[in-house]
């Protein structure tokens, strides 16, 4: 949880600008950067003032500081009972430290017994250097369990990978075996992970999984992709500790069920798919965990569900009409997505287009990543040789690097900002 950020403001008075302390230390522009170093003081100079009022909030950021943690144990965090502001280094103790003024809203708060302590000549709190809250612009809270709306669910990862001959010629559908074989070894190894395959051509395919060395994977294929269902849950998602050798063997094979109808990097006709399907059939496996899906995908889904069409024009270029391409031409997608943050699940999709490159419909496509906080790479004209590694680091990357489950963000500021 991340306080307050202060920055000088101009030689011209007409901005407002808050001293910290001196023992105070900022927060990292690699956390939270304003948009502006200054904030118009009234409301009428900031309906003049022009320029956009915000902050780009990099939670977890890779590079940035250590940041302090804090744990309040059982006495819980200290927090203001009007605005529900956190105790921040801002906040000033009064009446030899028994209560403390909110910053944001400027209400005296009395001091919890257990976090008491005297105020010395200047004002301050004798202990100010040895509490990270109280000296620092970003901290970190240990939340207690009334913080939770549910206990902490296990990760749970869905690997939805397009199947179709232009996914196979392209070299598509090797790479995107390779990538997620590979990102097995960077997902958390805590005994908790579960893991999923579907895959998905103008039918739904769920790969199945038994635990064991000697078990063979198999597939539940679901046709009739306007009624979608799961045909075996506790079969489709499941441990990756215990099923991961399925899983290796259903990845080794999968390349082989559909070759290649062309010499790589030939140009293929688009090949229909029911993306849409495949997504329904996901959001059904995770919503009890919630989760995150990888799509990897060749092309313009153009059946069941979520089907786009081509309006692709070219003489739109440069035209007024142009715009119309820009906006999604469904809703079907961004519904998707809220359904998917509802359920806690976040999307990451891969869209690899084999030559010529042939309309996808980005826009309409784009808004399933966009509102459940994922990830969305587009790669024109796939080439194995020129953007298969690119899209092996990627996936692992997505899957490898520090995510937070489950998280809320709440933006609290003073009033008028």
């Amino acid at each position: 949880m991340t306080g307050p950020t202060f920055s000088s403001a101009g030689s011209s008075g007409a901005m407002t600008a808050a001293c910290p302390p001196e023992t105070h230390v900022p927060t990292s522009p690699l956390l939270v950067r304003l948009t502006n170093r200054v904030f118009p003081q009234t409301a009428a100079l900031a309906s003049k003032y022009g320029l956009p009022l915000g902050a780009v909030i990099h939670p977890m950021a890779p590079d940035a500081p250590p940041v302090p943690v804090i744990n309040f144990g059982q006495m819980g965090i200290v927090r203001c009972t009007r605005c529900r502001a956190y105790i921040n280094f801002m906040c000033v103790f009064t009446d030899a430290g028994r209560r403390w003024r909110c910053c944001l809203c400027q209400f005296l708060n009395g001091t919890p017994n257990e976090y008491y302590a005297a105020l010395d000549g200047s004002g301050k709190r004798s202990d100010a250097r040895q509490r990270p809250e109280l000296t620092h612009g970003s901290v970190e809270f240990v939340a207690p369990t009334d913080y939770m709306v549910r206990p902490p669910m296990p990760p749970v990862y869905v690997f939805i990978v397009e199947a179709t001959a232009a996914s196979a010629t392209s070299g598509l559908l090797a790479t995107a075996v390779d990538a997620i074989r590979r990102s097995l070894d960077v997902l958390p190894d805590d005994g908790r992970t579960k893991v999923a395959l579907v895959t998905y051509d103008v039918a739904v395919h769920f790969h199945c999984f038994k635990a064991g060395e000697e078990a063979e994977p198999s597939a539940l294929i679901v046709a009739d992709v306007e009624d979608m269902f799961l045909p075996s849950p506790d079969d489709i998602l499941v441990p990756l500790d215990e099923c991961r050798p399925g899983l290796l063997k259903a990845l080794e094979r999968l390349p082989s069920t559909l070759p290649a109808t062309a010499a790589p990097g030939t140009p293929v006709a688009p090949s229909p798919s029911c993306l849409g399907a495949a997504l329904q059939g996901a959001f059904a496996l995770m919503e009890r965990w919630g989760g995150k899906a990888m799509v990897i995908a060749a092309s313009r889904p153009t059946v069941g569900p979520g089907a786009l069409r081509e309006r692709g024009d070219p003489g739109a270029l440069g035209a007024d009409r142009e715009r119309a391409l820009l906006a999604p031409d469904i809703p079907f997608y961004r519904k998707m997505a809220v359904d998917f943050t509802r359920k806690q699940i976040s999307a990451d999709l891969f869209l690899a287009t084999p030559p010529p490159g042939p309309f996808v419909d980005v826009a309409s496509l784009a808004p399933l990543c966009k509102y459940t906080g994922g990830d969305f790479t587009y790669m024109p004209c796939f080439s194995v040789a020129a953007d298969g590694d690119r899209l092996v680091r990627s996936v692992c990357r997505q899957l490898g690097r520090e995510t937070g489950l489950e998280a809320v963000m709440r933006v609290r500021a003073t009033k008028g900002v």
